[in-house]
This record gives C-alpha cells, sequence and structure tokens, in this order.
C-alpha cells in the first residue's frame, strides 16, 4: 500500500551541480509539504553526489541513491521502484518547480477525479524566461482528446515532469521490471505517456505554468545533428505503433502519420552527417498511407510525396521541407 496524499519526486541527477541546489530548494520549499524527494545519483562525479547527500542530511524527506550510470529511463525506474506515495511526478536535476506547483496540481487532481494531471510550463533559455500556455487545450479531457494533444503537440507530448501520475497505474506498466523502456534514449516519455494513457479515462490540464524548463543551448545547437541517440526516436514510434497496430485503426494512422515525419526528419540528419545509416526507408508503404489518407490536405499530400522521393535533394529543398514538417 503507498502512503494517502503523499506525492513522490523522483530526480535523476548526473554531473549538474551547477544548477542541482536551485532544482532540489525549489522542492523543498513546496507549499504542500506532503512530499518525498527521491533523488537518484547516475553515477556523478563533478560534485553533484555530495550535493544530493547534503540535502539527505539536511531534510528527512530527501532519500538518496548513488547507482552506476544507466541512463534516465533506469534512474526514474528505481526511483518508482524505492517512491512509497500515492503519486508520483518527476523532476529533471537542472529544472526547478514553482513553490505552489503540488498543492495547486493535487487538488485539481482530487477535486477532478484524474488519472492524470498536467499543467503548462515556463521555458528558460539564454538567461531569458517564456511562458508556454496552451490556451486551445481544454481543461478536462478524455482519452481521445490527451492522445491527440500527446502525439501532436510538443508541449503536452513528451514530458513527464508537467505531469502527476497514479503510482498504482504506473505499476501496471512494469514490463521486464520496467516501467520506462531502457532501451529508448530519446522519446522514452512520450512512449510511456501513450502506454499510460491506454490505462486511464480522465485527465486534467492547468492552464497554468507551473514548472520551470531549463533549455540547454548545447542541446538547442545539436538539435539537428544526427547521433546515434537519434535512432531511439524511430525505435520509439515503432512501438508506439505496436501499442494501436490492433486497438486502434485511427490512432495507428495518426501516429503513422507522425512517424513518416520523423523518418524524414532523420534522413535529413543522416545525410548531413555523412554517416552509412540504413532507415528501412519505405517509400513505397509510406507513399501508400499518404495518398489514401483521409486526414492529409492535397497540399501536404504532395509536400510530403516529393520529400518521399527526394529524401536526399538539394539542401535548399530539405530546409524548406525541415521546416514545413516542423511547424505542422
Amino acid at each position: 500500500m503507498y502512503i494517502k496524499e503523499l506525492i513522490s519526486i523522483v530526480v535523476p541527477v548526473y554531473n549538474c551541480k551547477e544548477y542541482l541546489n536551485r532544482c532540489v530548494d525549489s522542492l523543498l520549499n513546496q507549499s504542500y509539504r506532503s512530499v518525498e524527494i527521491i533523488l537518484i545519483d547516475d553515477g556523478s562525479n563533478d560534485g553533484s553526489e555530495l550535493i544530493c547527500d547534503y540535502y539527505k542530511n539536511k531534510d528527512n524527506r530527501v532519500k538518496v541513491f548513488h547507482l552506476k550510470n544507466g541512463g534516465v529511463s533506469r534512474a526514474r525506474n528505481f526511483g518508482i521502484k524505492e517512491a512509497k506515495g500515492e503519486y508520483i511526478t518527476f523532476v529533471d536535476s537542472d529544472d526547478w518547480v514553482d513553490e505552489n506547483i503540488y498543492k495547486i496540481m493535487y487538488e485539481v487532481l482530487k477535486n477532478n477525479n484524474s488519472d492524470l494531471v498536467c499543467c503548462d510550463y515556463y521555458l528558460s533559455y539564454n538567461s531569458k524566461i517564456k511562458k508556454n500556455i496552451h490556451e486551445n487545450i481544454s481543461c478536462n479531457l478524455d482519452k481521445n482528446k490527451s492522445f491527440m494533444y500527446l502525439i501532436k503537440s510538443n508541449f503536452y507530448c513528451g514530458y513527464v515532469w508537467n505531469k502527476i501520475y497514479k503510482h498504482d497505474i504506473l505499476d501496471k506498466l512494469e514490463d521486464n521490471q520496467s516501467i520506462f523502456d531502457n532501451t529508448i534514449l530519446i522519446c522514452e516519455d512520450l512512449l510511456l505517456n501513450c502506454r499510460y494513457l491506454e490505462l486511464v479515462n480522465n485527465i486534467t490540464y492547468i492552464q497554468q505554468p507551473l514548472y520551470y524548463y531549463y533549455q540547454n543551448i548545447n542541446s538547442v545547437s545539436n538539435n539537428r545533428e544526427f547521433n546515434n541517440k537519434s535512432l531511439s526516436i524511430k525505435y520509439a514510434y515503432e512501438k508506439i505503433l505496436d501499442i494501436y497496430k490492433n486497438t486502434s485503426p485511427k490512432n495507428y494512422d495518426f501516429v503513422f502519420y507522425e512517424y513518416i515525419k520523423v523518418m524524414l526528419n532523420l534522413n535529413f540528419k543522416i545525410k548531413y552527417s555523412k554517416q552509412n545509416i540504413n532507415l528501412n526507408f519505405n517509400r513505397k508503404e509510406y507513399i501508400m498511407f499518404i495518398i489514401k489518407s483521409k486526414k492529409i490536405n492535397k497540399f501536404k499530400k504532395v509536400y510530403l510525396i516529393i520529400s518521399v522521393l527526394l529524401p536526399y535533394s538539394t539542401s535548399f529543398l530539405k530546409e524548406k521541407i525541415y521546416k514545413y514538417l516542423r511547424s505542422n
């Protein structure tokens, strides 16, 4: 049995001493006091591990576990296993939160009998803070509406840090002793959220930014560069397709459309990385899907077919296609 009303906050930590104090202080200063803070040191060697131990000695709500480096999914899985709370949320160690985030989210969760509650966030980038508020999203969502936002919206989709989950529902996702897929290095959050949505009915969205997401300038500049982690996006979408293949043709088609865009973008990155990697780029299958789809207008169909047929076209054309796909 999990402790009622307790929110377990799982924080993977890896070489982030510059930001870790800001993160943990914001968690300790919560107006909602019934929290436990689980710091998972994922093999840090920059002093972050010592900062974790400092907070463990400072406040008995802080638990610290030191692991060998195994990645964020493994760290989160370990944190879930150690969590005692009825509810679980996640925080990245270079981010921070509003002092009332868990009070507000818990009250909304209880008042709406929600299986999942989600809030907006601030984007902190280059010493600037920008609000990310999505006024076009309704406050109470059913499973189908949530799915559409989940796949389509960068806000709602891959993030677990702006949500509170029910611990007992997360437990139902366990596969090979893991809830987060340890084989997925990018989009692991998106995959988990798709699986979680299959088990719930009531989702509530709070149109208020309560989380501060720190965007590292290096990750922004390298976003379009290809590395081995980039392939995880492909694998994540293929696993999501497997979820809906036999249960929801409508959702499957929607994900497949996004999957084609992912493959085109990966092709773009691989081309300019000059690496010899075979993506199994199935032109015939993609074109047949595009032609048959009733959800894609004629202009997009032409645009996508050209992209599929000419994935290694001139840089100017590919740049135009890339920007278009990213904005739609």
